[in-house]
């Protein structure tokens, strides 16, 4: 069974996700998505920061807040001290945020760009095995 159930998948699912590169326009799609998403949210945290007149510190308070832990890495979790002590170095909140968007638009332009996983090999890193669920 387990042999027919990887062969389907060869031939019917693999045939279907590399049809008009079905399966990297929906990766890409929600990955521009996700930046967005971001984008809005430091965006957001910036107007509201405008707003209340509050330091780089609160921002940064404000928009850790405003993320969830699926919008950031451990690493930036993790060395928020780091970040905090030279969050209290800047000058220009509007400087700092206007170039950490241009960076992230600067990300989602890229993203097309980047060499997309093969079907099969996403279909490997998902994290269960698809051939042994079906």
């Amino acid at each position: 069974y387990k042999s027919y159930v990887e062969d389907w998948i060869q031939k019917k699912m693999i045939v279907f996700c590399e049809e008009n590169e079905y399966l990297s326009k929906q990766v890409e799609s929600r990955m521009k998505t996700a930046v967005e998403i971001v984008i809005d949210t430091v965006q957001q945290a910036v107007t509201d920061a405008e707003e209340n007149k509050t330091t780089p510190s609160a921002w940064f308070e404000l928009l850790m807040k405003s993320l969830t832990k699926d919008d950031y890495s451990e690493e930036l979790e993790e060395n928020q001290t780091v970040f905090q002590n030279r969050i209290k170095q800047i000058k220009s909140l509007d400087a700092v945020s206007r170039k950490m968007i241009e960076g992230l638009n600067e990300f989602k332009s890229n993203i097309s760009k980047k060499e997309s996983d093969p079907t099969m090999d996403v279909l490997k890193s998902l994290s269960f095995d698809p051939i042994e669920n079906l």
